[in-house]
């Protein structure tokens, strides 16, 4: 029970952390929708554990297909360091590789960005957050609102059991819709506060 709270609150902060992570570099207006998982039982090969992301009740000032602007993720593996994280989408032949937070070995936090709305993106990883340009087939994927697959981690040190996956997907919002100022800038705060914050292990 008590390694299942810790997941339930992990999640929580994760969510929290992703609605404030800074998108003010995004250059038009956008509408905010937060979807995430947790769950234990995290495997480390394919065809790995699946997930699906609808965040089509949440994009209220659009119809599909939409145009998504960014996609921030945090993924966080139970305190048990692990090499990559692969995520492969349903509609992927292959997955997609991303690194853990170079602090602890077991969190993460990607911002997959389009050029086109983000002119002045952070770093790549190692960089916390690590930004990297929207591939597109996650484009495609998030064009329909629906991002499913599913994930994997490699090389775990121990056992990883849980799991908090987490998502904020920014979508245009088209010039017909009015826009709201809160959702186009962002204030830029402790982003990396979850991913550098040490825990105490439950008991």
């Amino acid at each position: 029970m008590r390694h299942r709270c810790y997941a339930i609150l992990g999640a929580a902060c994760a969510i929290i952390t992703i609605a404030a992570t800074s998108h003010a570099n995004i250059i038009v207006p956008v509408q905010s929708a937060l979807r995430g998982t947790t769950g234990s039982g995290l495997t480390t090969s394919a065809p790995g554990t699946s997930f699906s992301f609808d965040y089509r009740p949440l994009i209220t000032r659009d119809t599909a297909p939409y145009e998504p602007a960014s996609l921030t993720f945090i993924f966080e593996a139970s305190q048990a360091p692990f090499s990559e994280l692969k995520v492969q989408l349903d509609s992927s032949p292959a997955p997609f590789t991303f690194f853990p937070y170079t602090g602890n070995g077991y969190q993460l936090l990607y911002v997959l960005y389009d050029p086109k709305y983000e002119l002045t993106p952070g770093s790549p990883w190692p960089a916390n957050p690590a930004y990297m340009v929207m591939p597109d087939v996650w484009r495609d994927d998030l064009s329909d609102g629906v991002l499913s697959g599913s994930f994997w981690v490699t090389n775990p040190a121990g056992t990883p059991n849980t799991y908090i996956f987490s998502t904020q997907a920014l979508f245009v919002v088209p010039d017909a819709a009015a826009p709201e100022p809160s959702a186009a800038f962002g204030v830029i705060v402790g982003a990396a506060a979850l991913l550098g914050r040490t825990r105490r292990r439950p008991r």
